[in-house]
């Protein structure tokens, strides 16, 4: 059967599921399909937002959703940036342990992930899929992988509005999460009168010590849970 028909087929399985069910987890169902068919233990979409924020649009499992988290806590890792001018980035344990460190290590303590690969999504972002096995991204048909990216672009492109920076799906759980990280940004640029840039690295820095994920720090400090001047430098 051809990919393109298998992803259907895939996807079609993944909208019985009620956990993926509705408008707000189309990209969650998505990225189950493009792991399924592609062979992966893993996978989830991205997109950046004019704000520059990464945003997560859903992902095949929890697994997949802490895998992204992670690499945006570390603020390294692949994206759709890492592909300069490529369409596919293929990276073993070795090349991850090498070119990402921090990520790798929280990859490695919090997921069964040894190695990715991150495809191009056209009118979107990125499609990052996650093996278990540390050399198992060498086994990612390419060409398939890009046929899946390209399907993936086009149901996400069909029904949202592109361009502007409310998109894509603000109500989507993944989203709202982390838009939280650009309100605690603004509290920390108002508090500690820096710039957005360095506030991020301060909330990153304070996400790495208490061994947590930005986006929950963010959300404690948005909530009240935490005080910005707990974020004294």
């Amino acid at each position: 059967m051809p990919i393109i028909e298998r992803f259907r087929s895939a996807l079609v399985l993944a909208g019985r599921d009620p956990v993926l069910q509705g408008e707000v987890h189309q990209a969650s169902r998505l990225s189950w399909a493009a792991a399924q068919v592609l062979g992966a233990q893993g996978a989830g979409i991205t997109a950046m937002a004019q704000s520059r924020l990464v945003l997560a649009l859903g992902s095949s499992s929890e697994s997949a959703a802490v895998a992204e988290r992670w690499q945006f806590s570390a603020g390294e890792g692949p994206d759709g940036d890492s592909l300069a001018g490529s369409t596919v980035l293929t990276a073993t344990h070795a090349v991850m342990t090498r070119s990402w460190p921090v990520f790798t290590g929280h990859l490695l303590q919090h997921t069964d992930f040894r190695s990715l690969a991150v495809v191009h999504v056209p009118q979107v972002g990125a499609l990052v899929v996650y093996f278990d096995d540390p050399v198992g991204c060498l086994q990612l048909d390419v060409g398939h992988a890009r046929l899946v990216a390209r399907s993936v672009g086009g149901v996400l492109a069909a029904s949202e509005p592109l361009g502007a920076d409310c998109w894509p799906g603000w109500d989507r759980p993944a989203v709202q999460l982390r838009s939280q990280v650009w309100t605690a940004v603004g509290m920390l640029v108002e508090h500690l009168q820096m710039t957005p840039p360095d506030a991020l690295a301060v909330l990153r820095a304070g996400a790495f010590a208490r061994d947590r994920c930005v986006d929950h720090l963010a959300h404690d400090l948005v909530c009240g849970v935490l005080a910005v001047h707990q974020f004294d430098v």
